[in-house]
């Protein structure tokens, strides 16, 4: 007849090791969590700074012009879409797009040369 004293012994020691697994599978899973948050928040800082820079500069051209790069690059319409919402032809919202991105680059490259 077995020892029931190491039978004891070992099913503590298995209980041990598990619990031992757990814990190290939940300190992995809070570390993987906290440095995820941790470059989710750093990204959405830096990206709420570009996105305060440009409503800075789409302030400065024309609304209409600023509509149009606000729902294309920030909304994320399609040339497509916009020619819907507009009644625009696409040679017409492309050639805007690109007069407000070139006004936009000036004024930040004005903005640079003063800093």
């Amino acid at each position: 007849m077995p020892n029931p004293l190491w039978w004891l012994l070992r099913v503590a020691e298995n209980v041990c090791r598990d619990e031992l697994r757990r814990v190290g599978k939940l300190n992995n899973v809070r570390e993987t969590y906290y440095r995820y948050e941790v470059a989710r928040n750093s990204k959405s800082a830096q990206q709420f700074w570009n996105e305060r820079r440009v409503d800075s500069f789409l302030r400065r051209i024309s609304p209409n012009e600023g509509t149009l790069v606000e729902l294309y690059y920030l909304k994320g319409f399609s040339v497509t879409d916009l020619m819907k919402i507009t009644g625009l032809n696409r040679t017409t919202i492309q050639k805007r797009l690109a007069n407000s991105v070139g006004k936009m680059r000036a004024d930040a490259d004005e903005s640079r040369k003063k800093i």
